[in-house]
């Protein structure tokens, strides 16, 4: 089953459980995606946020997310001063992206994302001098032909890359950001959520960096994930709640 069906199937189910739904179509490189959960949407008969096929994929995730939030503070379901965003891994770059450019989130926590694309495509993923645990291979299958799917370098279309990068947007910034990164991770270089502290930390933002030395992607180690539970807590609880 593709990956639009599976969507269209879990559209179906949160409906007849009672769920308002809204789909974004930020597959925007693979053929035919984008249409065909425009599709599922009308049979479905709930709303679809998309953009041109061969735009930009984090654009349409940032215009989903930003439609989805102001449908709940119009239910009366959120207090609009206090919403926050997170995400993990791909999920950690569209938190990133979105928390750079929208002015609806309080706090945002990212973990684990890339945060400048143009770098990315590069980038030797799962082996360094510092990090040995992968197979050394690079960025440019995936932006190319994998989960990516963009089907260009950086070199040939370089504005597109540099804009859905959130390094770029830095100094749009208004919201707190909590980054956490493994300092082993490799999958997503740890210089990239480094780096885009850095950036943040630069231009006056404020931005807390967790750092795990020996972590992966994901936080493997017990005592690890109760100091990032208990550090995530305390960051939307400060922000969110005037905890």
């Amino acid at each position: 089953v593709g990956k639009t069906t599976s969507v269209a199937k879990l559209a179906r189910r949160l409906q007849r459980e009672g769920k308002k739904v809204l789909l974004g179509a930020a597959d925007t490189y693979r053929a035919g995606a984008v249409a065909q959960l425009e599709t599922w949407a009308a049979r479905l008969g709930i709303e679809c946020v998309s953009g041109a096929s061969g735009g930009d994929p984090a654009a349409v995730a940032y215009d989903a997310v930003e439609a989805a939030t102001r449908k709940v503070i119009a239910m009366g379901y959120v207090d609009p001063k206090r919403i926050g965003v997170h995400g993990h891994s791909y999920g950690g770059e569209g938190a990133a992206f979105i928390g750079t450019r929208s002015k609806l989130f309080a706090a945002v926590g990212m973990g684990a994302g890339v945060t400048d694309l143009f770098s990315d495509f590069s980038q030797s993923w799962g082996w360094s001098y510092q990090v040995s645990g992968g197979s050394g291979a690079n960025g440019n299958n995936y932006y190319l032909f994998g989960q990516g799917r963009w089907g260009f370098s950086p070199w040939e279309n370089p504005e597109r890359y540099h804009f859905e990068s959130a390094l770029t947007h830095v100094p749009e910034v208004t919201a707190p950001f909590l980054i956490m990164h493994g300092a082993a991770d490799p999958t997503v270089s740890f210089t990239e959520g480094m780096n885009f502290y850095n950036a943040l930390r630069f231009n006056g933002k404020n931005a807390v960096m967790l750092a795990y030395p020996g972590e992966g992607h994901g936080l493997s180690g017990l005592a690890n994930r109760k100091d990032l539970t208990i550090r995530y807590f305390q960051f939307f609880d400060h922000y969110l709640l005037g905890k």
